[in-house]
């Protein structure tokens, strides 16, 4: 097996780090876009496009509201008929579930975890809406800034205020980045593969950027991320986005080991332990070599640049080579012109002589 300082020199390793680090931008670019679609379906008091009575939302706002606590006593499941049942007298928090339920893409039993919106006592309403779309294990989520990028894409699918602005299939690739980017056993990604990633990345992000319902410092800030996600297309990478990388793996194996402790999927858990395992350990030689590893990226710059001065002397050298062969082309013509001349000179003399 490659050790660390090994694949460090490998340009499918960087690509990693730039497609990590990559999807994890475009995830923090999406904070205050989300947080701002649920702020207008809550807060939106007109129109056609008004979600809440005032009677309702006065009810729901206070994290005092029955749909606020102990979720999971108020609500169940008719497997029958598919279909969840308001079992509390509340007839406004009932009218707010059914709201909700009505912008999910997928209301099913397997598509809600109410162990999300058990007890949101403690977040803004537009936040206790939000962890109604998430993944297992959001119970604790308080904001944009504690969503990572799976539950991130996950709320985005499952909920028709981005289904509309957003298309799937960014969605749907960028999933699949992101368990292939945390899941790798090796963190090499070829040339094709990241150029592909990126495409998805700035896909989702152009997207929300043109989502009329939000204002314009919005779209402007989202505008600005594309342009930071493309500048690290191009980057050089130092040692610091390495270590941050790695970083950003090892919180991600951690988040999906959680989930598969409780699913009880005894063979993902160990792979999952393997991959932390390997990420522990470059990280730990990171932090053991770091000097050393400073060198490696010394060395690997001026190989780089060798390797461009070298293509630019060649290219130099095609060049002078060009003009040659051009000034050889004229030289013979004006050869060949003086021979000419020469000789009618010379038949002049003989016929005058």
């Amino acid at each position: 097996m490659n050790t660390l300082k090994e694949k460090l020199k490998k340009n499918e390793y960087r690509n990693w780090v730039k497609g990590t680090l990559g999807l994890e931008r475009t995830n923090r670019a999406l904070f205050e876009y989300v947080k701002a679609k649920f702020v207008l379906f809550t807060h939106r008091r007109a129109g056609p496009r008004a979600h809440f009575t005032e009677d309702v939302y006065n009810h729901i706002h206070p994290g005092s509201s029955c749909i606020r606590r102990d979720l999971k006593q108020k609500l169940s499941y008719d497997k029958k008929d598919k279909r969840w049942i308001w079992k509390n007298a509340c007839t406004k928090c009932e009218e707010a579930f059914k709201t909700i339920l009505s912008i999910h893409t997928n209301s099913s039993k397997t598509m809600i975890h109410l162990e999300n919106c058990q007890n949101t006592t403690n977040v803004t309403l537009e936040w206790a809406i939000a962890r109604f779309f998430m993944p297992k294990r959001n119970d604790k989520n308080m904001g944009p800034d504690d969503t990572d990028p799976a539950a991130m894409i996950n709320l985005l699918m499952n909920c028709r205020l981005f289904t509309n602005p957003i298309r799937q299939r960014y969605l749907n690739q960028l999933r699949k980045a992101r368990n292939k980017l945390f899941h790798s056993s090796d963190n090499l990604v070829n040339d094709n593969v990241l150029k592909n990633y990126f495409y998805n990345m700035k896909g989702l992000l152009t997207d929300a950027s043109h989502d009329t319902e939000v204002d314009n410092s919005i779209r402007e800030v989202i505008t600005k991320d594309i342009e930071t996600i493309e500048q690290l297309e191009e980057a050089e990478i130092s040692m610091t986005l390495f270590d941050d990388a790695l970083k950003v793996k090892r919180k991600a194996i951690y988040e999906d080991y959680e989930t598969c402790l409780q699913d009880n999927d005894i063979e993902q858990l160990k792979v999952l332990l393997k991959l932390a395992e390997n990420v522990a350990a470059d990280l730990q030689f990171m932090n053991d070599h770091s000097e050393e590893l400073k060198n490696v990226k010394i060395y690997m710059t001026k190989i780089e640049q060798l390797q461009t001065k070298k293509e630019e002397l060649e290219i130099k050298l095609q060049n002078t080579t060009e003009i040659a062969r051009r000034l050889d082309a004229k030289d013979m013509i004006i050869i060949v012109i003086v021979t000419i001349g020469l000789a009618l000179l010379l038949k002049l003399c003989l016929y005058f002589g």
